[in-house]
């Protein structure tokens, strides 16, 4: 007997082929609560893996936290993008990475984070966690790496471009990256995001370039506001770095203005699929003094997402989040920023945002 495939599923599936020949080797990320441990379940699409198995939490002491993706089948030289989900009034937490480990002879892989307050001390906190590897030098538009110690050097890297990654401390506290042969596309300045792998410290985005190479400079430093020397992850990338089909990012770059469509060199909004594309742009509204809600209209609310948000500039302010969701219009995120060494005082500042769902359309 004889089937006929509709076309609309040839066409769809070798969009997806070719979709996947540019996307990550592998990627996952959740939402993990700030108490309990097993396998992370929920109902609001807060989850997503490529690998075959679960994704579970483990809850090891006050604000310890491991986070597994059974399956995931990954090199423990990938990006890790980090952030806390605050409650109301808690502006002052922030969590960071404490290791990246594969387990069950390299099946699995095992993220280790750490929360801490406003005053230093470990609290346990919910936040949004993801994990990406690419295949090296496979063309694309993408760079990251972890740097070696406190005082520079690469600990490990991947340029999609094969170019070579370089990071320098400038002084302490700062440092400068450089991604080399990246030859970005001159329509999008793209994007950056900046994890600390030190305990903690914090460390943000304070610029990057937008032509090859590309320099990043990073800055990092403790709860009080002391520039502080430190390990960190960083990406930059033309598409986002939790985003496994369908993106956004944006740069919000106007922290006191009320409503605002950011940088449209700054910002994409992109479906995956038949019917997909460019979409948006993203805004932002701000709803109070350093709360400002952000939406990525056309992505869809029936999809898993995450968020992973960098604070930017040359202050010591920490930017997280407190709220995701989604309406019939696209998904969104509430961010916060605050001032460091007085962890309930809300300040406007500005701050770099990416948006990842697995949705893919079919039709």
């Amino acid at each position: 007997m004889k089937y006929r495939v509709p076309l609309v599923l040839l066409i769809a599936a070798l969009v997806l082929l070719l979709w996947t020949g540019r996307a990550s080797a592998a990627l996952g990320f959740a939402r993990v609560p700030a108490t309990g441990s097993g396998v992370i379940s929920c109902s609001d699409f807060c989850k997503y893996t490529s690998g075959r198995g679960a994704i579970s939490s483990a809850h090891t002491g006050i604000g310890t936290y491991t986070v597994t993706f059974a399956g995931l089948q990954a090199p423990a030289t990938g990006m890790v993008g980090l952030t806390s989900l605050i409650a109301p009034g808690q502006h002052g937490n922030f969590c960071v990475s404490t290791g990246v480990q594969q387990l069950n002879g390299g099946q699995d892989l095992r993220i280790s984070v750490a929360c801490y307050n406003s005053d230093g001390a470990n609290l346990d906190q919910s936040f949004l966690v993801s994990y990406r590897t690419e295949t090296t030098g496979n063309g694309n538009e993408a760079a990251y790496a972890l740097s070696a110690n406190d005082a520079g050097g690469v600990s490990f890297a991947y340029n999609g471009k094969g170019g070579s990654a370089t990071i320098t401390r400038a002084s302490q506290g700062d440092y400068f990256v450089q991604f080399t042969g990246m030859n970005p596309d001159p329509s999008n300045g793209g994007t950056v995001i900046v994890t600390s792998a030190q305990a903690h410290v914090y460390c943000k985005v304070l610029f990057w370039s937008t032509t090859d190479p590309v320099d990043i400079e990073v800055r990092c430093f403790q709860r009080s506001g002391v520039l502080t020397d430190a390990r960190f992850y960083v990406w930059f990338g033309q598409f986002s770095a939790n985003g496994p089909f369908s993106y956004g990012y944006a740069w919000a770059e106007q922290p006191a203005t009320m409503f605002y469509v950011p940088d449209p060199f700054y910002q994409i909004v992109y479906r995956a699929g038949l019917g997909g594309g460019f979409q948006g742009p993203a805004n932002v509204t701000r709803i109070g003094t350093g709360q400002y809600l952000v939406q990525f209209p056309g992505l869809d609310d029936g999809a898993a997402r995450n968020f992973i948000v960098s604070a930017y500039g040359s202050s010591t302010n920490i930017c997280n989040l407190s709220a995701v969701s989604a309406t019939t219009q696209g998904i969104q995120a509430t961010v916060n920023c605050w001032t460091p060494g007085s962890g309930t005082t809300a300040v406007d500042d500005l701050f770099v945002i990416n948006a990842g769902s697995n949705e893919f359309r079919f039709q």
